[in-house]
């Protein structure tokens, strides 16, 4: 098996693929600490893997293991919340409270649930923003916000704002 292809920081020129031709040119695709920029056209990479005797790629998180980089959109660590998520707004009915998610390590894609009471609420709940309801009144509200990557979850929890009034 060939050795796989070691990409430095800087610039990796690509040619452009041409269907049932060679190559119609090139272009160029800047490489910061091990990370291609996510434009990366798999067909081009193709064209040069095959040029080199290389195995073709079938995606580009193929593309970025090549160089050694963690896959789109997953970080190499599991998420971390390294300052927990806030809720800003006034606990009422009709008004609006949204869910500040706090600071991650990991390049988690987070989920949110707002809770009344602790229990999760079952409808119009899961986005960074929440209007309380009359059913809500007198309930404390909080908000669990969950950070996933490739390497795990973890949740972390806003302090309870409310009564709802």
């Amino acid at each position: 098996m060939a050795e796989p292809l070691k990409i430095e920081p800087g610039k990796i020129t690509v040619p452009l693929p041409q269907a049932g031709g060679p190559p119609s040119g090139e272009t160029q695709y800047d490489v910061i600490a091990g990370l291609v920029l996510t434009s990366i056209n798999v067909g081009a990479v193709n064209s040069c893997m095959a040029q080199a005797g290389l195995p073709l790629v079938q995606s580009q998180d193929d593309i970025l293991a090549i160089l050694g980089a963690p896959p789109a959109g997953g970080g190499t660590d599991a998420p971390t919340n390294t300052v927990l998520p806030t809720i800003t707004g006034t606990p009422q009915v009709g008004g609006t409270l949204t869910c500040n998610p706090g600071t991650w390590t990991g390049s988690p894609g987070l989920t949110y649930q707002w809770r009344a009471n602790g229990t999760n609420i079952a409808s119009n709940a899961t986005s960074s923003t929440y209007v309380p309801i009359a059913a809500q009144v007198g309930k404390t509200l909080d908000c669990v916000v969950t950070g996933t990557n490739a390497q795990g979850s973890i949740t972390a929890i806003a302090a309870a704002v409310g009564p709802v009034t």
